[in-house]
């Protein structure tokens, strides 16, 4: 049996507190289809032309508001999870990662596959299924081992 690992997945934030960063996440975020399940057009349509012009300068000052020295609360949570679970399992490499944002599921993949990881646990870090949360994410998950 190989090197075990885990990749932690949650849903995502903002790299910023700042207009610019959450309208980048929510791009990627609401233009998911297992997010928004209409056809491509009209979810193109709800999310370019109505959501991004709008929203973004909403909810910016509310992110601000709850930002962490250290980033946003999602990312900071999830990295300290993680960490935790390394100081009491020697033996598996744990890596987290975001749906959307960063760091991303790629680079959580690409460090563990760095690591030497052959056995591979992908764990979203949602507390239902849903598609999406947990099915986004394994498929996202599933597309970048592909």
């Amino acid at each position: 049996m190989g090197k075990k690992g885990v990749l932690l997945m949650n849903v995502g934030t903002p790299d910023e507190p700042t207009v610019a960063s959450v309208r980048t996440y929510l791009r990627e975020f609401l233009l998911d289809p297992d997010v928004i399940d209409i056809p491509a057009p009209l979810r193109h349509l709800l999310v370019r032309g109505i959501i991004l012009r709008t929203r973004p300068r909403k909810i910016a000052p509310l992110y601000k508001s709850i930002w962490m020295e250290d980033g946003s609360p999602l990312r900071v949570y999830s990295k300290r999870v993680t960490e935790n679970l390394r100081t009491i399992n020697h033996d598996i490499e744990f890596e987290f990662a975001m749906r959307y944002g960063n760091p991303s599921i790629r680079s959580g993949l690409e460090k563990l596959k760095a690591s030497g990881v052959t056995d591979l646990l992908l764990l979203p870090m949602f507390p239902h299924y849903a598609q999406a949360t947990t099915e986004s994410s394994l498929k996202h998950a599933h597309k970048e081992l592909g």
